[in-house]
C-alpha cells in the first residue's frame, strides 16, 4: 500500500487536501506514529516526498531519511531548515 493511501485511511481523511486541514495534536500524532512504525527506508523516496508536497508545498529531497525527518518536523510544528 502507497504511504499516502494509507495516512488517509488511518486518519479518516478522504483526500490529500484534507490531511492539510488536520489540527495540530492530529499532525503530532501522526508524526509520532510514523516515527515508531514507519521506517524510513519502508517507503520510497518518491512517498516521502508525496507527502512533503502535501504537507509543506515542497518535496524534493534525494535522500529517504531527511524526507522523512523534515515531514516529522513540519508535522510537528518545528522549524524545517
Amino acid at each position: 500500500m502507497e504511504l499516502l493511501s494509507a495516512i488517509l485511511l488511518v486518519t479518516k481523511c478522504e483526500n490529500a487536501e484534507a490531511l492539510k486541514a488536520l489540527s495540530q495534536e492530529r499532525k503530532e500524532k501522526l508524526a509520532n506514529s510514523l516515527e515508531e512504525r514507519v521506517p524510513s527506508g519502508l517507503a520510497t523516496i518518491e512517498e516521502w516526498n508525496e507527502l512533503l508536497t502535501v504537507f509543506t508545498g515542497e518535496g524534493h529531497e534525494n535522500d529517504k531519511k531527511t524526507a522523512k525527518q523534515k515531514l516529522l518536523a513540519h508535522l510537528r510544528g518545528e522549524e524545517v531548515l
